[in-house]
Formats: structure tokens, C-alpha cells, sequence
């Protein structure tokens, strides 16, 4: 890995600013963030530092050369005794550290290296994705449970090292059929399933990705079976999309069906992250926040709802989205928010803030969009930080967002109140309210750049 030099502004754990200085990105072992600052954590050879930047600073490059070395692991389900709750948000780690993951034999009380290497205990446990075991501190090393897998985890790390999306298809059509995904490998974590082949006529056909691959710019190379010419004449993409346009034809330079044979379509999508940051209006809205993996998250500039309640049964409990029994605190994180919303929609019948977020759709520019979903409690977070309603509302907020709003996460305090954040022009709140009462409903989504 390259040298790169992360600039920190230091606090100690006094509170006191301490000087600021440069570390090399090899050195660090993992950071995060806590949930109600956003200040990133730094473990440096063993030694705890305490940086007063914010996260969203280093992964967007603004106080070093980019961080495209470090992989989030998501929100830890379980952290070993030597390193903060859970709670406290997203982990990122190191990229040199990959080769330390491993598919994890068991969840529950186990957080030592000691217990993980006890029979009995391991015995006694259920699987889970994946574990990471850091080496620092050398005194008591710590351990992480994530939901993220293996996969998706070294799949962030290429994207990451790479500066554009990478799509390898194999296909094959015959007769009047929609194209066949035979294959698929990307640094986007794609699968076969996830890609859908159309047919609109003789030799035209679209291929279409999650609306989470957005291409741009994009470029397409062709390759088919030895000894065959390539048969695609043109393959286009409008920048933003997330489909891709094939017109074929035959040797005798008419569109044809049929002459799609395990023929490779190779796409390269630039990415557009120097041109899209916080504030950048697209997309249906506006970003206010990318993650280490160059995913935007977009806020719908309006309400969904001024008066919904939570759910409904509103005594509805939902495992999985908050902290009840049996649930999880590791789904407050921006990146929780699409699974959340659709667990909830799930468990209540009828009518309520996640299915009226899932439900909504928008036209804007021209472009329809309908995969919003409700924001987590850490993205109602982000989008009063990041955006600046406390800090002269630069983005216009207060227009759909009113002075002491209360707006519904899609994470729940126990099986009769969920979670709320209060925007107000001088602090934000983050409390509860009755799933029973009615407050306001905002819609999020989200698109890899």
C-alpha cells in the first residue's frame, strides 16, 4: 500500500485540543466514530488518539489524500472489552488488516482471542458473517463482529482501490428471448440475479442494474467466442442511469436476433465523486453523505409525510431494527436504512412512516425515482450535521422541515416507541416518542458514484 499522510486536529482525553500532526495511513489500525459526535477514534500502534475532525473529513479527502485504504466493516453487532460499545457507529478499517478476516464459528458472550480458541465455548455458539481480529493493542487485542461478509467487505476494499465501476458480463440470447445473464463479476459486488435482460425488438435489448450503479461516462469493450465476430454495434448508457442500451446485428447488416452467444461486455463507469460531495443537488434530491465506498445518500428535497405514526398495529414489535430483546443496536447507521424500512413494512400491516417512505415515489428534472426508504437515526443525523440546519440552514430545509420538527427514524426504543430526532435551528435531539403518535416523515436513497 502507498504511503499516505492522514492530518488529524488531536484532543486528549481531557477534552483539551492537543496539536495537530500527520500520521501515515500504514500505521493506522482501525477508526470510527461516536454516534452523537462524529468524531473519529484512532488506534496508531497501540496508542488511543482522540481526533476532533469529523469522519465524513477523512473519507472524503478534505484533511488528507483520500482514504481509499480504508474499508468499512459497517456497525460491529459485537466489540471485544477493550474497545468502545458497539454503539458508538461505523468502523474503518485499514485495508492491510484484510487478510485478518475470517468467517466468524460463533456469536453471543465470546469476546476475547482467549474464548474464541475454547472449544466449549465455540461449541456452544451460532454462526455469524464474519469476525475481525485487530492486533492493537498488543495487550488486548480486539475483536469485532460485523454483519458485513467477508465478501462484501474485500469487494469495498477493490472498489475502493479502484477509481471507477468495473462490470464484466457474459450473456447469451436466442430466438425471441430476453438476453440470459450467464455470468457476472464486478468490483461492485454485482451478482447474475441482480442484472435483468430485456428484448424490445429484433437486436435490441437493455441489461439493467440495481438503482444503486449508477454509470457514468462509460465506456464498453466486446469480446466473443474464438473465431466469431462481435456482433454488438452500439452499447450505450445515460450518464446517472443505471441501464445499459445493445443493438446487435447479423452479417448482413440487419439488427438480428440470436447472435449473442456467451458473448463478454466489459463496462468501465468513471466515477463523477469530484464533482458530487455534500450539497450536490441530483439524483432526486440532495447528498448529504458518501461513504468509503463512493455511495452517495439523498435526501428528498421534501416530506413524505407532516403526520404519520410509526406503524401500525402500533404496538408492533420488530426484531432487528432497534433495541428491544432479540433486536440490534447496529442498525442506527446511514447504511441500515433500506433493510429497516423494509423488516418494518414487513411486520406492520397498514399504514405507517417506513411504508409510506417505501411507497413514495418522485419526479424530479424529469427522472422518476421510487426507491426511497425512511432514514435511520444515524442518517437524520447526518442530513442535520452535514447540511447545516443548526448552522443558518444553507440548503433550505426549514422550507419542509419546520423549527422543532420531530422526524421518525426507522429504528425502534422497544415494541411500543421508536426512535425520533428533533431539528431544531439551534441543536438537534435525539429521543423517542409513542409509536401511536404522528410526526414528521422524510425520504432517503441512496447510489454508488
Amino acid at each position: 500500500m502507498s504511503a499516505k499522510l492522514i492530518y488529524f486536529n488531536f484532543i486528549g482525553t481531557n477534552g483539551v485540543p492537543d496539536s495537530p500532526c500527520a500520521i501515515n495511513a500504514s500505521q493506522i489500525v482501525y477508526m470510527y466514530t461516536t454516534q452523537t459526535n462524529k468524531t473519529a477514534v484512532v488506534f496508531t500502534n497501540g496508542d488511543l488518539r482522540v481526533s476532533n475532525d469529523t469522519i465524513q473529513s477523512f473519507k472524503s479527502g478534505l484533511f488528507s489524500q483520500g482514504l481509499g485504504q480504508f474499508v468499512s466493516i459497517g456497525t460491529p453487532t459485537r466489540t471485544g472489552p477493550s474497545a468502545w460499545p458497539s454503539a458508538n457507529g461505523e468502523v474503518l478499517v485499514n485495508s492491510s488488516y484484510i487478510a485478518q478476516l475470517n468467517t466468524a464459528p460463533l456469536s453471543g458472550v465470546i469476546t476475547t482471542i482467549a474464548e474464541l480458541s475454547n472449544p466449549a465455548l465455540v461449541g456452544s455458539q451460532t454462526p455469524m458473517p464474519s469476525v475481525v481480529v485487530m492486533n492493537q493493542p498488543a495487550s488486548a487485542p480486539v475483536v469485532f463482529y460485523t454483519p458485513k461478509s467477508i465478501n462484501d467487505i474485500v469487494v469495498d476494499s477493490r472498489s475502493n482501490d479502484s477509481p471507477f465501476t468495473f462490470i464484466k458480463l457474459s450473456l447469451t440470447q436466442s430466438s425471441t428471448n430476453a438476453p440470459t445473464i450467464v455470468d457476472v463479476y464486478s468490483n461492485v459486488g454485482l451478482t447474475s440475479t441482480q442484472v435483468t435482460g430485456t428484448r424490445s425488438a429484433s437486436g435490441t435489448y437493455s441489461l439493467a442494474f440495481p438503482s444503486s450503479v449508477a454509470l457514468n461516462n462509460a465506456s464498453f469493450f466486446f469480446d466473443a467466442p474464438t473465431g466469431t465476430a462481435v456482433p454488438i454495434i452500439r452499447a450505450t448508457a445515460v450518464n446517472g442511469s443505471s441501464s445499459v442500451q445493445i443493438v446487435t446485428q447479423s452479417t448482413g447488416f440487419a439488427n438480428a436476433d440470436g447472435v449473442l452467444t456467451n458473448t463478454k461486455i466489459n463496462i468501465l463507469s468513471w466515477p463523477t465523486i469530484a464533482s458530487v460531495g455534500i450539497g450536490y443537488r441530483g439524483f432526486g434530491g440532495i447528498v448529504f453523505h458518501v461513504d468509503s465506498s463512493n455511495k452517495a445518500y439523498i435526501m428528498y428535497e421534501g416530506t413524505v409525510s407532516s403526520s404519520t405514526v410509526w406503524c401500525t398495529p402500533t404496538g408492533t414489535s420488530v426484531l432487528s431494527v432497534g433495541y428491544i430483546t432479540g433486536g440490534s443496536p447496529a442498525t442506527s447507521g446511514v447504511a441500515f436504512s433500506q433493510t429497516n424500512s423494509e423488516l418494518i413494512a414487513t411486520a406492520a400491516t397498514g399504514v405507517g412512516a417506513a411504508v409510506s417512505a417505501l411507497a413514495f415515489s418522485a419526479t424530479v428534472n424529469g427522472v422518476t425515482y421510487d426507491d426511497w426508504v425512511l432514514p435511520t437515526e444515524g442518517a437524520l443525523n447526518l442530513i442535520y450535521d452535514n447540511l447545516g440546519y443548526g448552522k443558518g440552514d444553507p440548503y433550505n430545509l426549514l422550507s419542509y422541515i419546520p423549527n422543532s420538527a420531530n422526524l421518525w427514524a426507522s429504528n425502534q426504543q422497544n415494541a411500543t416507541s421508536a426512535k425520533i430526532v428533533t431539528f431544531t435551528t439551534s441543536s438537534k435531539t435525539n429521543s423517542s416518542n409513542s409509536k401511536s403518535v404522528s410526526n414528521y416523515v422524510i425520504a432517503i436513497r441512496s447510489v454508488q458514484l
